[in-house]
């Protein structure tokens, strides 16, 4: 596995959407629009029964089909998500990101013992409940589950079952959505990996497995291949819908968070910012802060490179007459 290419991958869609351009605090950066929010079970099922506090993936895992390979072959899981927190000026919400990971798991112990692990992230800053007529700051503590299980459908082949629960209190008067996603796992990805064993594609399964790939049950996320191409042991389970093997485009000097990442026009743009709306972002996240300071920084060949590339040249074939 790739490391790197898949942390580019994952990095790129658990921030999509989270700090749009012009990168500063303004109408279209007023509420932040993500993907993938897993609220707290009190809240959907007694105030917004529209929001989930469960997400599922399942996927195809093959081992070979031998009992040697099921015993060798191994399962690791790592859940990210981002934790808002309010500022301590209480004029924006930041991030933070977090992480629940799995010890290596066996596909010949999985169906027979399910793991299960329960995780907590207190909050490093403070709940302000101003909108919500309190006066007394609550701290934002997040509680949830995770569970990994596995069925087996045939001579070294598996269905594996990814769970996500929230089960973070968030007091017992009505929150507004807003202020839920301050108790939310918020743009929440799954990564699974595998070693000696292969997964089974869920956009293209090979033939004999097409028919069980379309019988997984995927609630709130899309999983597909990361990595090189033909490689078959990392899936990322995104809630934004990707292909198989995507990629980040190599011109590309860093993240941008708005949607398709048009990086020339979005850096031309944060180039004619003015001095005053410059120092706004430089008070503001430090993400935002990030990007300012690498598009004023960006070297002449480097911006030369977002202008367009080509990818392969082929010869055309002409036919004499």
């Amino acid at each position: 596995m790739n490391t790197v290419q898949v942390d580019k991958i994952v990095n790129a869609v658990l921030y999509e959407g989270y700090l749009l351009y012009p990168y500063r605090r303004c109408v279209k950066n007023e509420k932040r629009m993500m993907f993938g929010c897993v609220y707290p079970r009190d809240f959907c099922e007694n105030q917004a029964a529209a929001e989930s506090f469960r997400i599922q993936t399942q996927c195809l895992l093959e081992a070979q089909g031998l009992l040697e390979a099921e015993k060798n072959t191994q399962l690791e899981v790592q859940v990210r998500f981002l934790q808002f927190i309010e500022r301590a000026d209480g004029n924006a919400l930041e991030a933070i990101e977090r992480k629940v990971e799995t010890d290596p798991i066996t596909a010949e112990d999985l169906p027979k013992q399910p793991r299960r692990i329960n995780f907590t992230f207190s909050g490093d800053g403070t709940f302000s409940s101003r909108r919500e007529n309190q006066v007394t700051p609550q701290p934002a503590t997040l509680q949830g589950t995770l569970t990994c299980s596995a069925v087996q459908l045939d001579d070294g082949l598996f269905s594996v079952t990814i769970v996500i629960e929230n089960n973070s209190p968030c007091g017992s008067l009505p929150l507004s959505s807003e202020a839920a996603q301050l108790f939310a796992f918020v743009s929440t990805h799954t990564i699974l990996q595998t070693q000696g064993g292969k997964f089974v594609s869920a956009i293209d399964p090979p033939e004999p497995w097409r028919e069980l790939a379309a019988r997984q049950q995927n609630q709130g996320t899309w999983p597909v291949l990361v990595g090189q191409v033909p490689d078959r042991d990392t899936v990322l389970c995104s809630p934004i819908i990707l292909y198989d093997y995507p990629q980040v485009a190599a011109e590309s000097p860093g993240d941008l968070f708005d949607a398709t990442e048009i990086d020339e026009i979005l850096s031309l743009r944060v180039m004619t910012l003015s001095d005053e709306e410059k120092q706004q972002i430089r008070n503001s996240d430090h993400r935002a802060q990030a990007i300012l300071a690498r598009t004023e920084n960006l070297p002449d060949d480097q911006f030369r490179k977002l202008h367009g590339a080509i990818r392969g040249l082929s010869r055309l074939q002409t036919t004499e007459r």
